[in-house]
């Protein structure tokens, strides 16, 4: 194949890590799997960079008056600066990696001046949250690729995050996204809206992530890096029934808690991993023997690797709500549904879980992912050949 080159725009800073790098890097090797030459956009939206006035936020406030959301954030950020230097670490990690094993600058941001100096053969935008109007990506357009031709624009595994969306941008979205000459999306609820509410046909495929096998997956591993048998916690907010059940899992299994959390009780009570990088972080995964998690690819990995797992929903969600139905999508379409833990009392999501029918259906999403992203980059090229 001659030197085709592929630009893709996903959400901004993955050398932050965890979920934000997992799908970009399987995008990223896919793609340059099927023989061309990718490189991930480090485009980070100008909003994101603004300094906000007193009114701004005041403003946002009175949109959003969710006194609890802010409350969460606060903590979060004062959570960070606690552990500076481990969240530095880490990221150091990532870049390391990313620099060893990508295509992508992490010197600047790319502004929209400069990304039409950019010159690729075909562009993607995708996969994660990019489409979530409640978030700066998701009312920037560069995230639907209006800055190049049309005949150029693929969006794979383009996520809203949410059914409940934003209003304000419904009409600007349903426009940016009818342009896109070849549109896949990662759940099937932003499916059925983009059909029922926009008119607009789209093809359904799996995260990224999922384009990888489980073999690539346990290669790209690191180390094991917990010796005894643990439970992993991955949780975003301060979630108690997450904790309780985590609690009472571990006890009766005879399993250590290993957390990911930057809150800083989580470190007063279980054992945090210092500093981990992006192969250290799938290892955790790989190698627990229960995960707790309110996250997408910590999802993603515990079905990956056929770990035992629940699901628990964010409690302080600040102003973007129905974020669960990412998750809950994913499982439904494994028949997993009943790993999500809705209270205490749901006894059912306690039996072990019989894999066999996830992995099949995995292996059918796989096939179908590749199968679209092959086919559309061919189209893109070809028409460019014309």
């Amino acid at each position: 194949m001659e030197d085709y080159r592929v630009g893709i725009i996903t959400y901004p800073r993955i050398e932050e890590g965890k979920g934000r790098f997992l799908q970009a890097y399987a995008l990223y090797t896919a793609v340059k799997d099927l023989g061309y030459h990718p490189e991930v956009i480090n485009y980070y939206p100008e909003e994101w960079t603004a300094q906000r006035t007193i009114v701004d936020k005041i403003c946002q406030f009175i949109r959003n008056p969710n006194i609890w959301g802010y409350i969460k954030t606060i903590q979060h950020r004062a959570s960070e600066k606690r552990n500076k230097e481990s969240i530095e670490t880490s990221t150091n990690k990532y870049k390391e990696f990313i620099a060893h094993n990508m295509v992508y600058d992490f010197s600047h941001v790319i502004s929209k001046e400069e990304l039409l100096d950019k010159s690729f053969d075909a562009w993607i935008c995708g996969s994660d949250q990019i489409w979530n109007s409640y978030f700066s990506v998701g009312i920037d357009s560069v995230y639907y690729l209006q800055f190049v031709s049309k005949d150029s624009r693929i969006s794979y595994a383009a996520s809203m995050g949410t059914l409940d969306v934003n209003n304000d941008y419904l009409m600007q979205q349903k426009e940016w996204i009818s342009e896109i000459p070849h549109i896949s999306v990662r759940e099937k609820g932003t499916k059925e809206l983009l059909d029922n509410r926009f008119g607009i046909s789209a093809e359904y495929v799996c995260d990224p992530t999922f384009l990888m096998t489980r073999d690539w997956w346990e290669g790209f591993c690191n180390k094991r890096i917990i010796e005894e048998p643990y439970l992993l916690l991955f949780l975003f907010d301060t979630n108690p029934l997450a904790r309780k059940m985590a609690e009472q899992i571990a006890f009766d299994r005879k399993l250590k808690i290993i957390c990911i959390s930057d809150d800083y009780k989580d470190s007063q009570k279980y054992t945090i991993p210092y500093g981990i990088g992006p192969e250290e972080f799938v290892s955790l995964f790989k190698y627990a023997d229960f995960v707790c998690t309110q996250s997408f690819h910590g999802t993603v990995l515990s079905v990956i690797f056929n770990r035992q797992f629940l699901v628990f929903d964010r409690s302080g969600k600040g102003e973007v709500s129905g974020l669960l139905l990412r998750i809950q999508d994913l499982l439904y379409s494994l028949d997993l549904e009943k790993r999500i833990v809705n209270n205490i009392e749901n006894g059912e999501v306690m039996s072990e879980i019989d894999f066999s029918v996830p992995n099949m259906r995995i292996e059918e999403n796989r096939f179908k992912g590749l199968y679209y992203l092959e086919s559309a980059l061919k189209q893109v090229i070809n028409n460019k050949q014309i």
